[in-house]
C-alpha cells in the first residue's frame, strides 16, 4: 500500500495536538480523506489506498500536495446527516453506538 512520509517535525506537533493520531489530509486540494499518522522506526506516516491514487491518477513517481488538518470529528470521519438524526432521537442507539470498538 502506497504511503506518504511526514517531517517528524510536523507529525509530532500534530501529535501533541491530538490523542487519537487522526488527522484530515487534503490531497491536490481535491480530495479531502480521514487519516491516522502512523509511525514506524523514526520516520512518520500515513497510508494512502489506490483508489485514492487513481482518483487523482497520480503515480509512485508523481508529486502530490499534502494538507494535514487535525480531525475534529466526533467518529473520526464523517457520518450523514440521516445517521445523525437517528442518533439524537434514539439516545439508546447512540450509547450503544459510542461503546464500538474504535476502527472497527
Amino acid at each position: 500500500m502506497p504511503i506518504f512520509l511526514i517531517p517528524n517535525a510536523i507529525a509530532e506537533k500534530l501529535l501533541k495536538s491530538t490523542i487519537k493520531k487522526r488527522v484530515q489530509c487534503v490531497l491536490n486540494d481535491e480530495i479531502a480523506i480521514p487519516r491516522a499518522i502512523s509511525k514506524k522506526d523514526d520516520f512518520y506516516y500515513i497510508l494512502i489506498n489506490q483508489d485514492i491514487l487513481k482518483k487523482l491518477k497520480l503515480d509512485f513517481s508523481s508529486e502530490v500536495f499534502v494538507e494535514l488538518n487535525l480531525d475534529v470529528s466526533k467518529y473520526g470521519m464523517q457520518i450523514s446527516e440521516e445517521f445523525q438524526e437517528v442518533l439524537f432521537h434514539h439516545l439508546d442507539l447512540e450509547t450503544i453506538f459510542n461503546k464500538l470498538t474504535t476502527g472497527k
